[in-house]
């Protein structure tokens, strides 16, 4: 992104005309944009960009799953696997079937084939000693020809 060369108002930029466009930044956008903020003194624009990942991460740990499926469905920006995959995985750490059904919706629409979101949302269903949708879950990933590739039995 440019910061070793002092490039930091080019770094800020690259992370609002993102956010303008709806685009999620990846981790090292989000650093960027944050190490430039303080280059900058723009401490107000470092301070939002921090708090909403914060909000985030916060909600996911403590499991205010509701609160956290309500930023990622308000946020400006366009969510992607990767936050789907973090939502998931938060619903499956804090046992949460519906939340998690959700979440891997969310990722199947992405990306159909994505083993890791069957895989992920069966285990869930199976500690919630729920076989029959695990089952079905395992069968129509046979039925698209998804390649369960992650050595995980289903």
């Amino acid at each position: 992104m440019g910061l070793q060369n002092g490039h930091y108002k080019d770094a800020l930029d690259v992370y609002c005309e993102m956010e303008e466009n709806q685009l999620l930044p990846n981790d090292s956008i989000i650093a960027g944009a944050i190490a430039a903020c303080a280059q900058l003194g723009a401490l107000d624009k470092g301070g939002e960009i921090h708090r909403s990942l914060d909000d985030v991460k916060l909600a996911f740990i403590s499991g205010l799953l509701v609160q956290a499926l309500e930023f990622i469905e308000g946020c400006r920006l366009k969510s992607d696997v990767s936050i789907w995959g973090a939502f998931l995985g938060a619903c499956k750490v804090h046992k949460n079937v519906e939340l998690g059904k959700i979440a891997a919706a969310k990722i199947l629409e992405l990306d159909p084939f994505l083993c890791g979101a069957y895989v992920l949302l069966s285990t869930i269903y199976g500690e919630a000693k729920n076989r029959t949708k695990a089952s079905e879950l395992k069968k129509k990933m046979e039925e698209l020809g998804v390649d369960n590739h992650t050595g995980i039995a289903g």
